[in-house]
């Protein structure tokens, strides 16, 4: 997801002013805590981590970055588990797929986050990953102080 989100920042500026977007999966294991697939779950973090932050720094190229957080999909990349999944969990593909339409078609949509569980469709609340304010306080501070000093040479 890395280095493909690289890749689409590299490519979609070759766009000038029409940009793009990007869209990552991740998973639902990457909002909660997953005991049982700790790994997984950290790599699914980060997924999300990495596309809001990208979105963050992105509008200046036109680029918007969002994440798909899917619950249990039926593919055969889960088949060895699919056992332990209780069948009302499971979402039809089509869901997954609307939400990637409605990311590449809606202008709105930058560093969102869609969450798709029992077929319900919401957006993850970012507001945990905003920067304290206490800590923004000083990096202003910082930035002020070092375009003072940059002015005066």
């Amino acid at each position: 997801v890395l280095n493909g989100t690289k890749l689409g920042i590299k490519f979609l500026k070759q766009n000038g002013k029409d940009g793009g977007v990007i869209v990552n999966t991740s998973s639902i294991s990457g909002l909660y805590v997953s005991p049982h697939a700790p790994y997984y779950s950290a790599s699914k973090f980060g997924v999300n981590g990495l596309s809001i932050s990208v979105a963050k720094t992105s509008p200046p190229l036109n680029i918007r970055v969002n994440a798909v957080a899917p619950g249990p999909v039926n593919t055969p990349l889960i088949k060895d588990i699919a056992h332990t999944i209780p069948d009302s969990q499971w979402l039809d593909i089509n869901q997954v797929v609307d939400v990637f339409f409605k990311f590449f078609t809606n202008p709105a949509y930058n560093g969102e986050i869609s969450v798709i569980i029992k077929g319900e469709i919401t957006f993850l609340d970012k507001s945990n990953f905003a920067v304290p304010a206490i800590m923004m306080k000083d990096f202003e501070q910082m930035k002020f102080a070092k375009g003072v000093e940059n002015s005066n040479k």
